[in-house]
């Protein structure tokens, strides 16, 4: 499966990487991720970092401007 890993830094410098990861393993991982945010659990960052550490890099994409858009409808 192909896993969107985006980091946005504080000067607003952003990039995105796609890395390739086993499905299973990835889930498995997921399910084992706190929903609770303390000072040294940060679900989302402790994602991508197992993402980073376990993951294929396929792309990385660095652009001069980004739009994120929540469009749940």
């Amino acid at each position: 499966m192909r896993v969107i890993v985006g980091w946005f830094r504080g000067n607003y410098d952003a990039y995105l990487e796609v890395y390739e990861v086993d499905d299973e393993e990835f889930w498995r991982v997921l399910e084992k991720v706190p929903d609770d945010d303390t000072p040294t659990v940060i679900p989302t960052r402790d994602t991508a970092y197992y993402v980073r550490e376990r993951g294929k890099l396929v792309c990385r994409v660095e652009p001069s401007y980004i739009i994120i858009v929540n469009d749940v409808r």
